[in-house]
């Protein structure tokens, strides 16, 4: 009867012993797992490198202000959906200075971006407005004044100019000029012509004929 004990509690122990041999194997095992899980999670926490030119980062942050687009003076006062552009840009965005500026995108044609640009002189001055043509590289292909006020003359009469704007979804740009004497501040300023544009294929704007 003693030996079948003894060899009873020498079973029972060879059990515990292998199975504390096991439970240490899977501790490490899961220890294993937990590591790579970790080294993975790390890995996908790490910031993707961004090797995307500075200015089509700066563009891709833009609001998009849908088509079409015509002139209001709230627009004009307030600049809603546009952002202001960083100074190192506005060698890009065609200016060789300190001008204050924002911008915003505009829907692209088929070959190429197209940005609206506002450039402000100071609070005072209204701002000037710029439809501005990008080719896919982002490099500036042309820039036409939609909209701005100005000293003038019109026939040898001193005055204020304003130029007005319209933008169709095709890129059908009408401007309108008008004019008011200096002799008439209180006056509506008046309707004096109206231009149209188109893009070329080279990404220009190009005037059209004017109607007979």
């Amino acid at each position: 009867m003693m030996k079948k004990s003894i060899i009873w509690v020498s079973a029972v122990l060879l059990m515990m012993a292998f199975g504390c041999r096991n439970h240490n194997r899977m501790a490490e095992y899961q220890r294993k797992i937990d590591s790579i899980k970790k080294a993975e999670t790390t890995k996908a926490m790490l910031p993707v490198p961004d090797n995307r030119e500075p200015l089509t980062v700066f563009f891709d942050s833009l609001s998009m202000i849908a088509l079409p687009l015509h002139y209001t003076p709230e627009f004009v006062e307030y600049l809603p959906q546009m952002t202001p552009v960083p100074k190192l840009f506005n060698s890009s965005m065609g200016c060789e200075g300190d001008q204050k500026l924002k911008a915003a995108i505009l829907p692209p044609t088929p070959h190429f971006n197209m940005v609206l640009l506002a450039e402000r002189m100071d609070s005072i001055t209204p701002p000037t407005l710029y439809l501005c043509v990008f080719d896919h590289d982002n490099v500036m292909q042309d820039r036409l004044t939609i909209y701005e006020r100005a000293d003038g003359d019109l026939n040898g009469e001193i005055g204020s100019m304003k130029l007005e704007y319209s933008v169709t979804s095709r890129y059908e740009v009408t401007l309108m000029r008008f004019f008011r004497s200096d002799n008439k501040p209180d006056a509506d300023f008046k309707w004096k012509e109206s231009r149209k544009f188109h893009i070329n294929r080279e990404g220009h704007f190009e005037e059209e004929p004017a109607d007979l």
